[in-house]
């Protein structure tokens, strides 16, 4: 009598759980079951690696990655990456979960491959074991390999920790079924009960789920699919067969089915929705074109058209770069938006379409001017900052790769007025973590936008930067900086920053000087302006070759007798904005440094002018002859006097 008693009271509890429950079930086949379905669903809910906070993800994948070749391109064949620059090419032979077999050729050097490093992971070079490790900014696996044609075997391995965790769990299974054998026996009445508990349980589970299945008929005629997601209730890509329930105040309508022109359009290419659908009432529609990072941002649509009876005709914007976005749907009725609906009748979220993937961006043309350097591999080609609302600047920057980039770094973006005071910044990833560097190919453009809040006691008229700043992972060390501006706010007109035109006419200068920097630079000659409390300086330099690196320049006043410096600049060319690894052959640069003098004591000085290199290794300064200039300081011949 217990044994009964406590299963119908068991029985009931289950009961009082699962009748309430009545869960929306997706309507899918095993063949809506896809890799790309998958990929697309970690994307568009940020699941990686099975949680949305991807704990079971290496401690080296940082940043997290939202994106990846595989999403943007589920057909292509996976690219390997050469590292700085490295001139290697790849090509993937055999794959499985634990193993893969690449073709390697080149120049030789380190390569990384699209595979997350995990410990276990070893790799061969022509069948000799290599050490391999995860690349800093990306956790790709990356090897070395010498020069020629190689063969590389990747494959998973036992580490001493998993070996020794399969060994426990395999003793400790052996010594329970070992005292279960010797202490448990069951009588057959024992073995009939729990037989009747499970089958009572199994019940109880279904009861739930006993509703009939929705139909898979294919939708009507004239529509080519059904496939709809949202974040709230059905994020997962899948069909509709009985159409999509829109509900509000004017009542219902159903989207029977939609076509896309393209699902794969190229920038600047029209792109048509044909819709179709059923309504008592007129409806309006729109579709927008959006960024992944719209689910998670309030962001501006990257563009938006209102349909006109069953058409929703847009053009995607010539400057949309390599990726997957989405085509997000909106309804209205005569008095309001109309919300989608579940089976169940629970109110969706904003409703997307299948999205569409852009599989190469814009060309990048040779000839276009630089704006700055980001390290050897990126190049800054433009940046334009719009007020679109009182509260909000939309900031567009254009970038560029030299070579393919294997790591994933973070952008910073802060906003500083001429008064010191400094707005939040945004500390993320290019495209918020949807355009990440790992997918930035060489010869394309990158459009990279952002919206940035404004607090609202910001004083009308005053000058603001903004700073771009990338930076490394998970070091923070920054990869480069450029500053826009300043301009006012609010702005009235965009704001755009260009690179300057290439000169190559030597100006005229007040004080010729010919000394050469490294055999790279020549410092031409300056003009010198003194003004009450600051030193005026412009120089003019010419480039012999095109610099290879990064140089920062120095202005040094000083005490001829003590060689005690008294005021002093060093910056990159223009304040960075122009740094020497733009240069090319011939090209003439001019800027103005300007020398404070408030604390400057009276008395006779001196200039000084040279370069150094990242290491603070001053460049050798030769004359005009050919010989070395001592110190490799050369000192400019002007006096500076400062009267008492």
């Amino acid at each position: 009598f217990c044994a009964l008693a406590s299963l119908l009271f068991g029985a009931l509890l289950i009961l009082a759980v699962l009748i309430p429950l009545h869960p929306d079930r997706l309507p899918i086949a095993p063949e809506d079951i896809t890799r790309e379905r998958l990929l697309l669903y970690e994307l568009f809910t940020s699941n990686i690696g099975t949680t949305i906070r991807h704990e079971y993800l290496y401690r080296a994948v940082v940043p997290r990655p939202f994106t990846s070749d595989a999403v943007v391109e589920p057909e292509a064949p996976p690219r390997a990456f050469p590292l700085d620059g490295a001139r290697l090419e790849a090509t993937r032979l055999e794959a499985s979960p634990t193993r893969q077999v690449w073709r390697v050729s080149g120049e030789g050097g380190d390569i990384a491959f699209p595979l997350l490093y995990w410990p276990g992971w070893r790799g061969s070079v022509d069948g000799k074991p290599v050490e391999v490790g995860p690349v800093e900014g990306s956790g790709y696996l990356f090897l070395r390999v010498p020069p020629g044609e190689h063969t590389v075997v990747l494959w998973l391995g036992r580490t001493f920790f998993r070996a020794l965790a399969e060994g426990v769990s395999l003793t400790a299974a052996l010594a329970v079924a070992i005292l279960a054998a010797r202490h448990c026996s069951l009588s057959p009445r024992s073995v009939q009960r729990a037989g009747l508990l499970a089958l009572l349980l199994c019940a109880l589970c279904g009861l739930s789920f006993l509703r009939p299945s929705p139909s898979t008929e294919n939708p009507a005629s004239g529509a080519d699919q059904t496939l709809t997601m949202d974040f709230i209730q059905m994020p997962y890509l899948h069909p509709a067969p009985r159409g999509v329930r829109f509900e509000g105040g004017d009542g219902w309508a159903e989207l029977l089915g939609y076509a896309l022109s393209d699902a794969t359009p190229s920038p600047g290419d029209p792109l048509t929705v044909t819709v179709k659908w059923a309504a008592p009432f007129p409806l309006t529609a729109t579709v927008e074109l959006v960024s992944p990072a719209s689910v998670r941002y309030d962001l501006a649509s990257l563009a938006r058209t209102t349909c006109v009876a069953h058409l929703c005709s847009l053009t995607v914007p010539p400057d949309t770069p390599r990726g997957l976005y989405l085509l997000r749907l909106r309804v209205f009725g005569p008095t309001g938006e109309l919300s989608a609906r579940t089976p169940a009748g629970l109110e969706r979220g904003t409703l997307y379409l299948t999205p569409v993937r852009v599989t190469s961006g814009p060309p990048l043309p040779p000839e276009t001017p630089i704006l700055a350097a980001f390290g050897p591999e990126i190049r800054l080609y433009g940046a334009t900052v719009d007020q679109v609302a009182p509260d909000r600047l939309s900031i567009r920057l254009l970038w560029g790769a030299r070579w393919p980039i294997p790591a994933n770094h973070g952008i910073s973006l802060r906003l500083r007025g001429a008064a010191g005071r400094e707005i939040p910044p945004i500390d993320t990833q290019p495209g918020y973590g949807f355009l990440p560097t790992s997918m930035w190919r060489p010869g394309e453009m990158i459009t990279d936008r952002y919206e940035f809040p404004l607090p609202t006691d910001i004083l009308a008229g005053e000058m603001y930067t903004l700073s771009v700043v990338l930076y490394r992972f998970p070091s923070l060390r920054a990869v480069g900086e450029y500053p826009v501006g300043p301009f006012p706010l609010p702005l009235e007109t965009p704001y755009e920053e260009k690179p300057p035109p290439r000169q190559f006419t030597l100006p005229s200068v007040s004080y010729p000087v010919e000394v050469t920097f490294g055999g790279e630079i020549r410092l031409v000659g300056y003009d010198l302006a003194q003004e009450r409390d600051r030193l005026v300086l412009t120089l003019c330099w010419q480039a012999m070759i095109s610099p290879r690196a990064d140089y920062t320049r120095f202005v040094h006043l000083f005490d001829p007798a003590t060689r005690t410096i008294v005021s002093q600049n060093d910056a990159p060319p223009r304040e960075g904005k122009y740094p020497t690894s733009l240069w090319t052959t011939g090209e003439v640069v001019t800027e103005t440094v300007v020398l404070p003098l408030e604390r400057v004591p009276p008395g006779t000085y001196r200039l000084a002018v040279g370069m150094y290199d990242a290491t603070v290794t001053r460049l050798r300064v030769t004359s005009a002859d050919g010989q070395p200039i001592p110190d490799d300081y050369p000192v400019l011949l002007a006096e500076v006097r400062i009267e008492p």
